[in-house]
């Protein structure tokens, strides 16, 4: 079984666990993005939420079985075994709408219930460490001026990617934008790590109008977790696309040590999936906590509910001047896409396919 198709079946098994766990996130609070009463919760809407589970697995195993049985046969496509990677997310997006209009006719109205808004000015130097930055900048920067150093060494064709052995399985012309590609690569990542910290700064609070400071300390935690996940985040992958650049010198220059190497690299990358799931349990455990002792951990105006679409996928409020609220499904924070700065961001975020195309591969 090759590499590319054991952590095709990874990454889909943890797409399905995703998209399993997105109506229920919230409960009752937030059921496909509806709010719902208990009762409706307890009875009909879980007799709904089996009927999802199966279509979506149903369609994992379609969307994995087809491009799996064309690769058998047209041993040439085996390419083909990756295509559910696109194909998987829009289906289950699709699947979940559908039963989000199930459940759309049973959502109940917040009309009466007051609220108030956090009117706090953060700073980005209460979310991060002068240290921190030092660190990621070091393991950021400190590749270039080695594979500088050793470029004139190099030979025509070097390995730009490897299994799990350590073995190069794709080789590359010798050129700027293949030695140089993962501090670039990096250096990309991290402008748009700060450009999600800076907005998550200006996030928008919305909170119950009864116990609204005890209510807002709980909030800030979570935001200030959000953080510190992002943080982490930027640091392992630092260390690690540091690592990936070395890897090119280490493979030419002192092959005995490949296997160090791939060591540290997918240790690095599996360290980075255990902290982020650290910190997304930490958030739900302070949600779970607030709806211990506040009734609901989620609260909004009907006027900011009306604006959430697609079962609670996509904000869209025009009059809303927040540039970034809390998800309505889902742990942490998401763009209000009728926000004009917005695209500003996704302008950002779009350059990454440019960047591979153009400066990457040459």
């Amino acid at each position: 079984m090759s590499t590319a198709l054991v952590i095709s079946m990874l990454i889909g098994l943890f797409a399905l666990a995703l998209f399993m766990w997105m109506p229920v996130m919230r409960g009752e609070e937030a059921f496909f993005g509806v709010r719902v009463n208990r009762e409706f919760y307890d009875n009909e809407g879980k007799r709904l939420l089996h009927r999802y589970y199966f279509w979506l697995v149903m369609t994992l195993v379609e969307i994995e079985a087809i491009p799996f049985i064309i690769a058998i046969f047209r041993p040439q496509m085996s390419f083909a075994r990756l295509a559910w990677l696109v194909l998987f997310m829009p289906a289950a997006q699709i699947l979940y709408i559908v039963f989000y209009q199930k459940v759309k006719p049973y959502a109940i109205v917040d009309e009466n219930q007051k609220f108030a808004s956090a009117l706090i000015n953060r700073k980005l130097a209460d979310y991060t460490t002068i240290g921190l930055e030092i660190l990621i900048a070091v393991a950021v920067l400190a590749p270039v001026p080695v594979l500088a150093y050793f470029y004139p060494d190099l030979p025509d064709k070097i390995p730009v990617h490897w299994d799990l052995r350590g073995v190069p399985n794709r080789w590359a012309p010798k050129s700027f934008g293949s030695v140089f590609s993962a501090p670039i690569m990096m250096i990309y990542l991290q402008g748009m790590m700060l450009l999600i910290k800076h907005g998550l700064m200006q996030a928008k609070m919305t909170l119950p109008a009864q116990r609204t400071k005890e209510y807002l300390q709980s909030k800030e935690e979570v935001l200030k977790v959000n953080m510190q996940m992002i943080d982490i985040v930027r640091l392992f992958l630092s260390l690690m696309m540091g690592a990936i650049s070395l890897s090119i010198i280490v493979y030419v220059l002192a092959p005995s040590n490949v296997p160090l190497i791939t060591a540290a690299i997918f240790g690095l990358a599996l360290l980075t999936m255990i902290t982020t799931g650290y910190f997304i349990y930490r958030m739900m455990i302070v949600n779970r906590k607030m709806k211990e002792k506040f009734g609901r951990s989620y609260v909004q105006r009907q006027s900011d509910a009306d604006r959430w679409y697609w079962g609670g996928l996509i904000y869209y409020n025009p009059d809303d001047p927040a540039l970034m609220v809390e998800k309505l499904v889902g742990v942490g924070y998401t763009f209000n896409m009728g926000n004009k700065r917005v695209y500003l961001y996704l302008g950002y975020i779009a350059l990454l396919p440019i960047l591979i195309r153009f400066i990457l591969l040459g």
